[in-house]
């Protein structure tokens, strides 16, 4: 238990202090507009509390969520961590050992260096040897569920993306438009 508490220390995302209630706005305002590292910053001030923004777990858990929906690994070892701590949601070490698995299945060189995940891999191991086989096993098979979800939803993302209308398309309808527009007039001036 020891291990885990240093590991759980060691896995929390640095937060950075802000200065005024004027920062603490914008972020809050650039996390809702979708951005990811200020989503991230904002999850971290609503778990840890500071004097602009009160202490409030549930709502630093939903910030940190939408990272790890997102497939964040760093943020997909948080949300774990915390589902195990049942900290801003009820405590589920099964579901929390999942998204930790998650959290280190990536294969990318960024994620195999990230001391946190490193981190994750020890807290894992600490988790699994507190639970029974079975419930390791259905940990491991969520991860697997969790990581088809998240897939699937970066791919209709990027189908929406692909059928909205681009800049270009915009601009070459508006040109097309225009051209008719001129023949048009012209032909009505020449009759």
């Amino acid at each position: 238990l020891a291990s885990y508490k240093i590991a759980r220390d060691k896995l929390r995302v640095d937060s950075w202090s802000p200065d005024n209630e004027e920062i603490v706005s914008f972020a809050i305002e650039q996390a809702q507009g979708g951005d990811s590292g200020f989503q991230g910053q904002v999850g971290g001030y609503f778990l840890n509390g500071n004097e602009f923004v009160g202490k409030n777990v549930k709502e630093g858990f939903k910030w940190y969520k939408i990272l790890a929906d997102k497939g964040n690994p760093k943020y997909q070892g948080q949300i774990g961590l915390l589902y195990i701590e049942g900290k801003g949601v009820a405590r589920n070490e099964v579901e929390g050992l999942a998204w930790l698995h998650l959290s280190v299945s990536g294969n990318s060189t960024r994620v195999r260096k990230d001391n946190r995940i490193q981190v994750a891999q020890l807290l894992i191991d600490e988790v699994e040897n507190s639970l029974d086989k079975e419930s390791v096993i259905r940990a491991r098979a969520r991860a697997k569920e969790l990581a088809k979800e998240i897939e699937a939803n970066k791919i209709n993302k990027t189908a929406v993306r692909i059928s909205e209308p681009s800049i270009v398309d915009i601009s070459y309808r508006k040109s097309n438009e225009s051209n008719k527009i001129a023949t048009r007039q012209r032909d009505r001036a020449a009759l």
